[in-house]
């Protein structure tokens, strides 16, 4: 890791003071009915300060969530730390390399910085899909940690199906290598069955930073064999979790009608937007995830975040994607789509 690359995760969050009037730059959950959803009431949390955490009823929940015993299933203080955890269980297995379809989240590259791991990286194919038949090769050739983005973050775009995660893990297990499916935007793209199957099946990460608006709280989960979740175990993840977070992934659980309604307003948020800037002649990919990317000219699109930045609305540039250059922005509250595209276009044609 160079200089570059370390001022870079440095100023990953900018350590800032305040937020703008409307975050779209982080791929948060937006809908005004989180706050009445994430709200404790007197009772449901009854851990003092000054004692260590409780996990035992958190990890029955999410075992019983996710169709896992509770010897198969790990908590982490977020996706960071629970990728971390699967290098180390990597280096620990004897693994030294990461087979890893790229673009991917930086916090792969940078785990396996951390533990000296080799990347094998993976393109995308001709039309911007996951690999699968280059994938299995590279998992083949030698046994590999392989990580698999589902959907395919960042661009959430050309995803491999849960059928073909499951094939993957299948040759991975005859190969000598191990799999581990990040589901980190699942909710919004696959069914409550599919999302299910996987988890009870897979070595999966989901944090719930994203699709239950936790981002606060730094809490995801880890599922997978008994064995692997003793060598996950080691590398001290779920000691770091705090009481706060157990409490509001309890809440979350008891909530998850709640929630599927909150993700299909999303999803239909999305797709409308999409629909308002193709409309524009925008070029914008079909989205598989609560954000969306509009794809711009470089220049073009530094002058849209400014130019909304000034009206307090906050999106992201992004030159890691199969599109030269985009403007990323995370989808909505429904309430504000229409303002939200307004914005967007008024900012577009003044930058052009």
């Amino acid at each position: 890791m160079n200089a570059q690359d370390i001022a870079e995760y440095r100023s990953f969050y900018g350590r800032r003071d305040s937020r703008p009037r409307l975050n779209l730059g982080s791929n948060e959950l937006l809908n005004p009915r989180l706050q009445a959803l994430q709200t404790l009431r007197m009772g449901e949390s009854e851990s003092p300060l000054n004692l260590y955490p409780l996990h035992g009823a958190a990890i029955r929940d999410a075992s019983s969530a996710f169709g896992r015993s509770a010897d198969e299933l790990l908590l982490a203080p977020g996706s960071d730390a629970a990728i971390r955890g699967w290098l180390a269980v990597a280096r620990k297995r004897g693994l030294g390399r990461l087979v890893l379809p790229v673009p991917s989240y930086p916090a792969w590259e940078q785990a396996s910085d951390l533990y000296d791991i080799e990347i094998e990286p993976i393109p995308l194919m001709g039309d911007n899909a996951a690999d699968f038949a280059a994938i299995a090769r590279a998992a083949e050739l030698r046994p590999s940690l392989v990580a698999l983005t589902l959907p395919n973050a960042p661009i959430a775009h050309g995803s491999l199906s849960a059928g073909q995660a499951l094939a993957l893990n299948d040759i991975c297990v005859n190969a000598g290598s191990v799999l581990v499916v990040d589901l980190c935007y699942a909710p919004f793209h696959l069914s409550a069955d599919d999302l299910v199957l996987l988890t009870s099946r897979l070595n999966t990460i989901l944090t719930f930073s994203k699709a239950f608006g936790l981002a606060s709280a730094r809490i995801a989960t880890m599922t997978g064999a008994p064995a692997i979740v003793d060598l996950l175990a080691t590398a001290g993840v779920e000691n770091a979790v705090s009481q706060l977070a157990l409490d509001h992934l309890r809440l979350a659980l008891s909530q998850m009608d709640s929630y599927r309604s909150i993700w299909s307003e999303t999803i239909v948020a999305r797709d409308y937007l999409r629909q308002i800037l193709l409309g524009e002649a925008i070029v914008v990919p079909e989205s598989e995830a609560n954000f969306i990317h509009a794809v711009v000219d470089p220049g073009h699109g530094v002058r849209i975040v400014q130019s909304l930045e000034e009206v307090g609305i906050r999106v992201k540039t992004a030159t890691a994607t199969p599109w030269r250059s985009t403007v990323r922005f995370a989808v909505p509250y429904p309430r504000d789509v229409a303002e939200v595209a307004s914005k967007i276009l008024e900012a577009w044609r003044e930058s052009a």
